[in-house]
């Protein structure tokens, strides 16, 4: 888990900005309401916007991951 307030390094490299931006642009210009967003606002209260940012962007990112059990397994060539 990562604790200290930023976006996991793991995964494409390209993504993780583009969903930091979507988290921010949900956040303040969005003017039409959701659960995410007011979520969001509330906890960026308590806890400030860049940690709130991140939290949004791991609400985002989560659903996209795909489920367990469903990747291939990784196995050795069996030798003869």
């Amino acid at each position: 888990m990562d604790i200290n307030g930023r976006v996991s390094r793991w995964g494409d490299r390209l993504l993780r900005p583009y969903l930091y931006e979507a988290a921010s642009v949900l956040m303040h210009r969005t003017k039409k309401w959701s659960a995410l967003k007011d979520w969001g606002v509330r906890l960026s209260k308590r806890i400030g916007m860049k940690m709130a940012k991140v939290a949004v962007v791991r609400k985002i990112d989560v659903p996209s991951l795909p489920p367990v059990g469903t990747l291939p397994r990784f196995r050795l060539p069996v030798e003869h």
